[in-house]
């Protein structure tokens, strides 16, 4: 099923599931998930699908004011 043990960087413990690469769009009252891409390390790095999501999204026409990335945490 592609799980992974991943270690969950607020308590030190190890849990089984996978990382992806989310898209979400966010103003001052509302968090919307938009997308997301499983990530494998085997198939590319998570910045490779970032942009692909980026992509995406300006294929959509969606016009942010920023983007911002960071890891372990989704809107």
């Amino acid at each position: 099923m592609g799980l992974k043990r991943l270690k969950d960087p607020s308590t030190g413990s190890y849990v089984f599931g996978f990382s992806s690469v989310v898209l979400a769009w966010m103003d001052r009252k509302r968090k919307l998930p938009l997308a997301f891409l499983p990530y494998f390390a085997d198939e590319g790095t998570k910045l490779e699908l970032a942009l692909a999501l980026l992509s995406w999204a300006k294929a959509e026409g969606f016009q942010p004011e920023g983007v911002l990335f960071d890891a372990w945490y989704e809107a």
